[in-house]
């Protein structure tokens, strides 16, 4: 299992979020690089999707995905997401 399936394990758990089939959902993407690097969101996106199916939704087909921005950060490098229902 990889950490990020394991932190959206946790975080599911923990915000009471019910895995969901058949809705669309927007999923919005920060990232913070550990290093100034040449670095791809794009790359970065499909692997975040495929960890999050199965945990946070049945099926990445109903995704509709957003890179807000991306920076750099050092000593905390990470990926924070924001994932809800299309209206």
């Amino acid at each position: 299992m990889t950490r990020a399936r394991s932190i959206a394990i946790w975080e599911c758990r923990k915000q009471d979020w019910i895995k969901t089939d058949k809705v669309k959902l927007i999923l919005e993407c920060w990232f913070f690089w550990g290093n100034k690097r040449v670095q791809d969101c794009s790359n970065r996106v499909k692997v975040l999707e495929d960890a999050l199916q199965g945990v946070v939704y049945v099926n990445d087909c109903m995704l509709l995905t957003r890179v807000i921005d991306f920076d750099y950060d050092i000593k905390n490098p990470r990926v924070e997401i924001i994932v809800r229902r299309k209206d």
